[in-house]
């Protein structure tokens, strides 16, 4: 079963900033021996929008717990792979995610302390 995470534009905030659905603080991922699948939709005023590939924000995940990130041909969706299989992959991994929309670019907001629910995060538990 897909992990689909729905990305919209927040214009409470200036400028605008991406926004994605953060259930209870962050999106948690169980550990499981195969890999399973993380999906990022654009969905309301971004839906004709254009992902762009995630970055990590410190710390950086352990090379092979997160596959590429694949964006679909046309820009609305993106998916990655999240081998959750022991303690080495466990964490609180934060990333930014842009979105481009009408020639403008748009991104998640980073915040202070790290954590906080305004960061988007995958947590493996």
């Amino acid at each position: 079963m897909d992990h689909l995470l729905r990305v919209t534009l927040d214009k409470t905030t200036t400028p605008w900033s991406v926004d994605i659905d953060q259930k209870d603080n962050a999106n948690r991922v169980d550990r499981n021996p195969q890999p399973q699948t993380i999906v990022w939709e654009l969905t309301g005023d971004a839906a004709t929008g254009q992902l762009q590939p995630l970055s990590w924000v410190d710390p950086t995940p352990p090379a092979g717990v997160f596959g590429p990130a694949q964006v679909a041909p046309n820009g609305n969706r993106m998916s990655m792979t999240d081998l959750n299989d022991g303690p080495g992959s466990s964490g609180d991994w934060i990333y930014r995610l842009s979105v481009v929309l009408d020639g403008q670019e748009y991104s998640t907001l980073q915040t202070l302390p790290v954590g906080t629910n305004t960061n988007p995060s995958i947590k493996n538990n």
